[in-house]
């Protein structure tokens, strides 16, 4: 007897389920519809503290956006409008970049902040003008979180002028979960500078003597030589414009001073001369920007032999310099 059999074998096919770990990533809507506005208008001193932070003031938009945990990422665009770069300027740990809105204005620098502002839970990220800034920001708490656009006025070092009332245009921030929707920051700022002055000191000069036959004709000139006013500056970079006036006579011209009280001579009078010319009274000229402390304003006096008779005896003459300040 033959016997056979077969033993069937059935696969059981078991699913394969693969579970992926990830990150677990934030999601900051755009909560309401709140802006910020900040028109900063300050007072400060014209001191010489190259970097020092004075003040500053922020545009903030409460519960600008709802967030839950985990990491979120931030866009900021910030425009550039009057705004140039003038250097880095490291302020609570951080690099900033630093603007002007003038050649010689206090420097500006601003961060956005967004996080619970009563505690720590916060991120705050310099801004670069002109550019889009990308902060990466983690909440510790999940829920309401304010938008804070901060702006922060810097001496420059040396003389500063005022920056008049300016727009510096509107931040958008917006969540990169939710691009569609965007927290503004209208931002202007005012800074008033007082304008800083100079001190002029008297000066006084004398010609060598001066023979007859060296101012034979009308129009010779004899014995030019050179001297400074004294000037003392608070600070660098303060703008100074200069102007002459005879003291004893209006009207003089082409330099020439009137004879002073104890002139004994006649037919000759003293010429006044700046950068080679001579001065022209009542003209205001550029004398720049000044050091800082002591300087010279450099001038030069020579005899001049007018129409009239010679007689010899002695010669004076008499300035007043005025410098004005922008």
């Amino acid at each position: 007897m033959r016997a056979s059999f077969h033993i069937f074998t059935d696969r059981l096919l078991l699913p394969l389920l693969l579970l992926c770990a990830g990150s677990v990533q934030a999601a900051c809507q755009r909560n309401g519809t709140r802006d910020g506005t900040l028109d900063l208008a300050l007072t400060m001193p014209n001191i010489d503290r190259p970097d020092a932070r004075f003040a500053g003031g922020g545009s903030r938009a409460d519960d600008a956006f709802n967030c839950t945990l985990g990491t979120e990422e931030l866009m900021v665009q910030m425009p550039a409008s009057g705004l140039t770069y003038v250097r880095d300027i490291v302020y609570e740990a951080r690099t900033y970049p630093a603007y002007q809105t003038s050649p010689r204005s206090p420097l500006l620098i601003f961060n956005h902040t967004i996080g619970d502002l009563a505690g720590d839970n916060y991120e705050r990220t310099p801004l670069r003008a002109g550019e889009v800034t990308r902060s990466q920001f983690v909440p510790k708490t999940a829920g309401l979180l304010a938008s804070v656009v901060n702006v922060y006025a810097f001496f420059r070092g040396g003389a500063m002028e005022s920056i008049p009332a300016t727009s510096l245009g509107t931040l958008e921030v917006w969540s990169q979960s939710d691009p569609g929707n965007r927290v503004r920051h209208t931002v202007s700022v005012q800074l008033t500078v007082p304008v800083l002055t100079c001190t002029l000191s008297a000066a006084d000069h004398t010609l060598d003597d001066v023979s007859a036959n060296a101012l034979a004709s009308a129009g010779d000139t004899a014995r030019e030589s050179a001297f400074g006013v004294s000037m003392n500056c608070p600070s660098a970079n303060v703008h100074v414009d200069l102007s002459v006036a005879d003291a004893n006579a209006a009207g003089g011209t082409n330099g020439v001073l009137a004879l002073a009280t104890g002139s004994t001579a006649e037919g000759v009078q003293i010429q006044l001369l700046q950068a080679g010319a001579p001065v022209q009274f009542g003209s205001t000229w550029s004398h720049g920007f000044s050091l800082k402390g002591v300087q010279a304003i450099p001038f030069t006096a020579r005899y001049l032999r007018m129409p009239s008779a010679l007689v010899p005896g002695t010669v004076k003459g008499e300035a007043v310099l005025t410098a004005t300040y922008r």
